[in-house]
């Protein structure tokens, strides 16, 4: 006797649940380390990821982000960068954001390149590698890896 489709069915998707609920246990997992490592509050985390959620990652500085200067993007591309090796303009855009400091313009990404790059071209302070990932400079002039 064949078993009814629809304990079958619930069978299905309670089976899922279970996976899905494992996947997002360890998905907050990675989340807490990251707040760990990165040394920004899982709150914070929790709110940038609530805005990507609500397309609202490209929103202008009214939502409570500040506008950070050229001198200060450079020193926290150099921290960041020494502390977790090179990075790209969009690694650099999302720690911004959950720092809660602002790229400026209406194309972020293409604001925060043409910034990194005056910065570039400026003192020298860090390059761009070939790869789009940017590095810290040495002062003997060579690249940090």
């Amino acid at each position: 006797m064949a078993e009814n489709p629809l304990v079958i069915a619930m069978e299905n998707i309670a089976n899922r649940r279970r996976k899905l609920q494992a996947e997002m246990a360890e998905l907050d997992k990675m989340l807490y380390d990251l707040s760990k490592y990165s040394e920004v509050s899982i709150e914070t985390i929790f709110k940038y990821l609530d805005d990507i959620y609500n397309n609202e990652i490209d929103e202008t500085p009214s939502d409570g982000l500040q506008r950070i200067s050229e001198k200060e993007l450079e020193a926290f591309v150099i921290h960041f960068i020494q502390m977790n090796g090179p990075m790209d303009v969009d690694s650099i855009l999302h720690l911004l954001r959950i720092h809660g400091y602002d790229a400026g313009g209406a194309d972020k990404r293409k604001n925060l390149n043409t910034r990194l790059w005056r910065i570039t071209k400026e003192n020298n302070p860090i390059s761009k590698r070939d790869d789009g990932f940017y590095i810290v400079n040495m002062p003997n002039g060579n690249g940090m890896i």
